[in-house]
């Protein structure tokens, strides 16, 4: 298992992280008034992430809002590729340090778990 940080000074998510094979690539982050109900809360995490493995074979994963869950301290949510895959995504928004944490999964096996620090979060800094 390999663990990477990437320091992002510029408040707004890292365009890619890279480990074991293994490269995220991070949409834009949701707009705070893109969804009526979860508002702010969408906006610390990417539209979409894309997949790569050794620059082969991509998979573009989406959200899954049914799995946002949210506590005092974190903020996380699960993404899944369109097509048949046994790899899935799991982001972890710390409100604590404002770090994304990222996690990459195949079945059970983690595959790349990485921080990118200094994430955006609108809901906070309105707060």
């Amino acid at each position: 298992m390999n663990l990477d940080r990437i320091d992002n000074s510029d408040c707004c998510l890292a365009p890619t992280v890279s480990g074991n094979g293994i490269t995220v690539a991070f949409s834009p982050s949701f707009e705070p008034d893109w969804h009526p109900f979860h508002a702010e809360r969408l906006a610390v995490f990417p539209r979409f992430v894309l997949l790569e493995d050794c620059g082969q074979a991509s998979d573009s994963c989406w959200p899954d809002l049914s799995t946002l869950t949210e506590s005092d301290a974190d903020r996380q949510m699960a993404y899944y590729p369109a097509g048949q895959s046994a790899r899935s995504l799991r982001l972890v928004f710390d409100r604590h340090t404002r770090g994304l944490h990222v996690a990459v999964y195949e079945d059970d096996r983690t595959l790349l778990q990485a921080l990118v620090s200094n994430a955006s979060d609108t809901a906070l800094e309105a707060a």
